[in-house]
């Protein structure tokens, strides 16, 4: 029940990211939420491709370390119609979430509901 809670919120953050792919993050300990954040460019992408965007999950870690460790990151896409998507985080973002120390993340995935993994 915690779990739909937040990962409602993270949709909700989501709906308001300006990216393509939108993306929120919200990130809780003890009961708290710590810190939220969508994806957002960072610079156009034709002036770098690879590196055109902040992910959504290192916007909303950068804001609340190191009181993150031990936590729980709740990520969330959506379409434009407002429907889950899969938001299990890329390589780097969960290398990321692994050295702050988190301890779960909470995604939305591709059957509209959400996964856990422990980190």
């Amino acid at each position: 029940k915690t779990h739909d809670r937040y990962i409602q919120r993270a949709i909700s953050v989501a709906g308001t990211s300006e990216y393509r792919w939108m993306l929120g993050s919200v990130i809780v300990k003890s009961g708290n939420v710590l810190s939220w954040a969508t994806n957002k460019y960072r610079n156009p992408p034709w002036l770098d491709h690879l590196n055109a965007t902040t992910h959504a999950e290192m916007a909303a870690l950068r804001q609340c370390l190191p009181a993150a460790r031990g936590g729980t990151i709740y990520i969330a896409r959506v379409n434009n119609a407002g429907e889950s998507r899969m938001a299990r985080p890329c390589f780097s973002c969960m290398k990321g979430l692994t050295d702050a120390g988190l301890s779960r993340i909470v995604f939305t995935n591709a059957e509209g509901t959400w996964s856990l993994e422990r980190l």
